[in-house]
C-alpha cells in the first residue's frame, strides 16, 4: 500500500512538473506581440459586413474547416467565452477562413448547430488572413483599440491553452 501511495505521489509530481513546464514553454514561444491595425473584412452567417467597436477587446479563433484541432478547441474557447460573458467589453468570435473555392461546409454546419457562447464569422479568403499575419490554423487574435495585441496560440493542451488565454485577456482588462 505504501508502494502504491509513493508510486502515485511521484506521478502526480512528474506530470505536474510537465503541465508546469508546457505552461511556460507556450506562453512563453507562442505569445506573439503586435500593434499592427485591425483591418480586414469580418462577416457574419447573413454575410453582414461587421464594424468593431474601439472600446472592446475581441477574441478571435480563426480555424478552417479542415482543421481537427481547431474543432476539438471550440468547447474549451466556449467555456472562456462564459467565464468572460459578463463582461460586456469582451467579445470572443471563432473566425472561418475558406481556404479554396470547394471547401465543404460539413464541419461549418455542424460548429453552427452546436450551442456555444462564441458566434461565428467568416473571411472570403485566406489572403485576409495573410494580411494580418494568420498563416496557420488554428491562431488566436486578441483585439483592443482596433490594434493586433497578440498573435499566436498559447498551447494545444486543454488546461494549458484555458489558463494561458484566460491570462492574456486579464493583462488587456487591466491595461
Amino acid at each position: 500500500m505504501k508502494l502504491l501511495v509513493f508510486l502515485m505521489i511521484n506521478i502526480y509530481s512528474i506530470l505536474s512538473v510537465i503541465l508546469i513546464h508546457e505552461n511556460i514553454f507556450y506562453y512563453n514561444n507562442f505569445k506573439k506581440q503586435h500593434v499592427e491595425e485591425f483591418n480586414i473584412n469580418l462577416y457574419d452567417k447573413e454575410n453582414k459586413l461587421i464594424e468593431l467597436e474601439k472600446n472592446k477587446i475581441y477574441i478571435f479563433d480563426f480555424w478552417t474547416t479542415s482543421c481537427s484541432a481547431c474543432i476539438e478547441k471550440f468547447p474549451d474557447f466556449s467555456r472562456l467565452c462564459k467565464k468572460y460573458s459578463d463582461n460586456k467589453k469582451i467579445e470572443f468570435y471563432t473566425v472561418n477562413v475558406k481556404l479554396n473555392k470547394n471547401e465543404g461546409n460539413k464541419s461549418l454546419k455542424y460548429i453552427l448547430n452546436k450551442n456555444y457562447c462564441f458566434n461565428n464569422l467568416f473571411l472570403k479568403s485566406k489572403d485576409e488572413a495573410e494580411r494580418i499575419d494568420v498563416n496557420g490554423y488554428p491562431t488566436v487574435l486578441i483585439i483592443k483599440n482596433n490594434k493586433i495585441i497578440y498573435n499566436g496560440y498559447p498551447s494545444f493542451n486543454k488546461i494549458v491553452f484555458f489558463n494561458n488565454l484566460s491570462n492574456l485577456i486579464e493583462e488587456q482588462i487591466i491595461n
